[in-house]
């Protein structure tokens, strides 16, 4: 069983948020670095985070440019844990 848990992580879109006027959209793209624990095993990884907003809150998340110190088995792992858990989506509750 695959459990992993962030040790550490830069967060560094919530850096960038900000709220919107009417029917304005806004983009960021930020370089995120964290560091996962599965079990004994620490695991470094960097990508690359799209955030996409429109002023009613609707949003579309992209994640590319993995890079990470782990075997190949679990890459595939490791990118749907990231791209499910990683971005906090209260963070629109600062925004109304």
């Amino acid at each position: 069983m695959l459990n992993f848990i962030f040790k550490e992580k830069t967060e560094n879109y919530k850096k960038q948020m900000r709220p919107l006027e009417d029917l304005e959209t806004y983009q960021i793209r930020t370089q995120e670095t964290i560091i996962l624990i599965n079990g004994d095993n620490e695991i470094s990884l960097s990508f690359t985070f799209d955030i996409y907003y429109v002023w009613d809150y609707f949003y579309h998340l992209r994640h590319f440019n993995f890079k990470t110190d782990c075997n190949d088995d679990l890459k595939p792992y490791i990118k749907n844990f990231i791209e499910n858990n990683y971005f906090d989506k209260s963070v629109f509750d600062d925004y109304p």
